[in-house]
């Protein structure tokens, strides 16, 4: 048996290769994904008789099959968050507080929630917000945060994009509305 470092255990499950264990059943192959979600399951025809939610929630662009999938498995019921504004801080994805007196510095976000659905709406904000990202509401919004400048301003900006996006997803998942990218056409 070979033993292979925790980083290759990771890079070989990510690029798809056959690693003996705990995994889903696909074409007769057992394979075993990052953090046991399986990425392949969409691209299996029961997977999208199984989850037909997630075709709602990749009428975003940059959000694919993978990101839409771990959004409905991480976050179970839509009905558990009273607004959709809450699924972003569920999440983990907004600034954490730390105020005395009239002192409120701005710092990191809280991490809290699962690690790899906000590092694919990351993912997803970075394509929004970067050269080939279409012109839609989400990356007016981030560049116009990255306009105001300052330090680590992109950084914030991707984040910022990545909240309202973790709050578009929960809204088109609850009210089943169409997606425009340009509401507010100037």
């Amino acid at each position: 048996m070979v033993r292979l470092s925790a980083a290759k255990r990771r890079s070989f499950a990510l690029r798809g290769y056959l690693v003996r264990g705990k995994g889903i059943q696909l074409s007769g192959r057992r394979m075993k994904f990052r953090y046991g979600v399986p990425h392949l399951l969409l691209l299996h025809p029961h997977g999208r008789d199984r989850y037909p939610e997630t075709a709602r929630l990749r009428q975003i662009a940059g959000v694919g099959p993978i990101t839409a999938l771990c959004f409905v498995l991480t976050l179970e019921d839509p009905s558990r968050f009273a607004d959709s504004r809450s699924v972003g801080a569920y999440l983990g994805l907004f600034p954490r507080e730390s105020q005395s007196g009239a002192r409120a510095p701005q710092l990191r976000i809280t991490k809290a929630g699962d690690p790899m659905l906000r590092r694919l709406l990351v993912t997803s904000a970075h394509y929004i917000m970067g050269p080939f990202g279409p012109d839609t509401d989400l990356r007016r919004r981030g560049l116009g945060l990255v306009s105001r400048g300052g330090a680590n301003a992109k950084k914030r900006a991707v984040v910022a994009v990545a909240r309202k996006l973790a709050t578009l997803l929960h809204h088109f998942w609850v009210t089943d509305v169409v997606y425009q990218p340009l509401r507010q056409v100037a």
